[in-house]
């Protein structure tokens, strides 16, 4: 039998918010597996049980005779090791199938608290899936945008709500609240600089095409 050391994240923007996850396990010493998904939209607290929930859901697989399980939530870690009480309504039913798969494990399980920085892989591959579904849903909201090339400038117009945002592609900026808001603390682009992206890239081909005649 085995000895397994997973460490679980789970994260959410905002809150609530697009929900990723991010396990990294190892067994007998040696790394065997990461996963890094988007989850759906939640909470924090449901994508650090989310998290864990995957994760033993696959190192049950193995049999193992001991789990050390690191999570950097201490409140999930405290409501596992019944210290504190679960009293949300949408966490107990969570908290229950938690239960549920550890008494289908015959081996010993143990959740212990760990520091973020400590836990900086599993956070990493979360982080990563956030990010990646991010970017999608961008990129297929920015097909139904117009863009109009100006005087140092972008004007990219929404087909749905009308509204123009002024897109700055060289630093890149753009005054919608998307980007001021959410996506430039990602570190992402709005879909309006994509747009603006494609638009050149589209414009790019023309010439090369134009000038291949």
């Amino acid at each position: 039998m085995s000895k397994i050391l997973m460490k679980v994240d789970g994260a959410c923007y905002p809150n609530p918010g697009n929900m990723a996850i991010g396990i990294v396990i190892y067994k007998d010493g040696e790394l065997f597996k990461k996963i890094s998904e988007a989850i759906g939209y939640g909470t924090n607290n449901i994508a650090e049980y989310k998290a864990l929930i995957r994760g033993l859901e696959e190192v049950k697989k193995i049999n193992p005779e001991r789990i050390d399980v690191y999570c950097d939530s201490q409140l999930v870690v405290k409501q596992l090791n019944k210290k504190y009480k679960v009293k949300n309504k949408g966490i107990i039913l969570l908290f229950n199938r938690v239960e549920e798969i550890i008494r289908t494990i015959p081996g010993k399980i143990y959740f212990i608290w760990d520091r973020r920085d400590n836990n900086f892989m599993a956070d990493g591959l979360a982080k990563r899936a956030l990010a990646e579904e991010e970017i999608n849903k961008r990129k297929k909201a920015a097909k139904d945008v117009r863009v109009e090339k100006k005087d140092g400038y972008f004007l990219v117009r929404s087909s749905k709500s009308g509204k123009s945002y002024k897109v700055d592609i060289n630093i890149p900026q753009c005054e919608c609240m998307d980007f001021l808001k959410r996506a430039r603390k990602l570190k992402l682009e709005c879909k309006h600089i994509m747009a603006v992206r494609t638009f050149l890239q589209e414009a790019e081909r023309k010439r090369e095409t134009k000038n291949r005649l």
